[in-house]
């Protein structure tokens, strides 16, 4: 089986908008969908940038997420709905951070960022404040530019917290 890690980043609004996301896979090479590359041209148009990042997310046998089962895979859906475009069709999917609290272990907040702090993750999270997101989102490509750095540390400490967490997984169900 193939594994990948993944992320992504969205605008802050009700509706979010995908602004870029990235896909690590099990030897850590990273791919990055962003609205630069993935775009019809029109920066408020994620379409082509959805739909490239359900391609390449179903080309995998398992997909590892933090949150995803209640963000990143229902932001992808959504924004594929909006478009008009089919959902994502995952194989199997882990949303880690599950592994990370309740009837697993007890190592404090199960954000991902206290996690890899608890594991001492060699790669970190990016910090970064809304006002960096809203400059993103209006064509500032500085501030997309660090979006984007986050979005690439993001799957790479997802990664990196896999070994301390798979082993509390038994099962990995077929996605729904």
């Amino acid at each position: 089986p193939t594994i990948a890690f993944f992320d992504i980043e969205t605008t802050f609004s009700t509706q979010p908008r995908m602004l870029t996301t990235a896909i690590m896979d099990g030897h850590g090479d990273a791919q990055l969908f962003d609205l630069v590359k993935n775009s019809s041209g029109d920066w408020l148009n994620d379409r082509d940038l959805a739909v490239a990042v359900r391609d390449a997310l179903e080309t995998y046998t398992i997909v590892c997420g933090w949150n995803s089962k209640l963000f990143d895979v229902p932001v992808i859906n959504g924004r594929l709905a909006y478009h008009g475009e089919r959902p994502l069709r995952l194989q199997m999917h882990v949303d880690l951070m599950y592994y990370a609290t309740g009837q697993f272990m007890r190592i404090g907040r199960k954000s991902l960022e206290s996690v890899s702090t608890f594991f001492k993750s060699p790669n970190r999270k990016t910090p970064l404040n809304p006002a960096i997101w809203d400059r993103a989102d209006h064509g500032d490509m500085e501030a997309y530019d660090l979006i984007r750095e986050h979005n690439l540390a993001d799957v790479a400490v997802t990664r990196d917290v896999w070994a301390h967490l798979a082993p509390h997984i038994r099962t990995i169900h077929r996605a729904g």
